[in-house]
């Protein structure tokens, strides 16, 4: 799955339109529902609160979260008995299809590292489910315990609502999954040289992510 996006400017006003290239079921009338085959999707064209980069990734996480949302509030997605992520839709990411201004590659680079967070927490997660008990629990414990002193020690945790136990719990479990797939990655080396790669003699830049 690849991403491609181009902006202009309208009387002060930036628009950026965004497509999604992906392998979608084809719904055609000759009987082969199901059958996939590569597609453009548009995404939108939406105005910007400016220029930079910064402000197109934040877009773009935007976009992809009521996507998600959507999706998983429809008919459909309750069939399908799982939830749609952002964090899942950026794992799959393989490319930016860009042209050659310095904004459009610092795009690439700037989805590039959303890529490699989502990555983290994705395996992180798989881990989680795949360690017993027995091993994850050092890490649970080492989490609970950064957990509390953030807070301001014992005393100050047991006085903190029930809410917001649960939010800071949550935030600390997403955290240990991130900490345990940078564990896994660095003793793996899975880091590697795979990205920012351009097809030359092209009018349009692929960048690999």
């Amino acid at each position: 799955m690849t991403f491609s996006a181009d902006g202009t400017a309208h009387r002060s006003i930036n628009y950026t339109s965004r497509h999604v290239n992906l392998q979608a079921e084809s719904y055609s009338a000759d009987g082969q529902d199901g059958k996939k085959t590569h597609a453009t999707r548009l995404i939108g064209v939406h105005s910007a609160l400016d220029g930079s980069s910064e402000e197109s990734v934040k877009s773009w996480k935007g976009l992809l979260g009521n996507i998600a949302d959507i999706y998983n509030h429809s008919p459909l997605g309750k069939n399908a008995d799982s939830l749609l992520r952002v964090v899942d839709i950026f794992v799959k990411l393989a490319g930016m299809h860009t042209d050659h201004c310095a904004k459009e590659k610092k795009d690439a680079r700037l989805l590039e590292q959303e890529k490699i967070l989502a990555t983290y927490q994705s395996l992180g997660e798989d881990q989680i489910v795949e360690k017993s008990n027995q091993e994850l629990l050092p890490y649970f414990l080492d989490a609970q315990k950064k957990m509390i002193d953030l807070a301001g020690g014992r005393k100050k945790w047991d006085s903190l609502s029930e809410s917001e136990k649960v939010e800071r719990n949550a935030v600390s479990m997403e955290q240990l999954t991130k900490d345990l797939e940078r564990i896994i990655m660095r003793s793996c080396q899975m880091m590697g040289s795979r990205f920012s790669s351009f097809l030359s003699g092209l009018a349009v830049a692929v960048t690999k992510i």
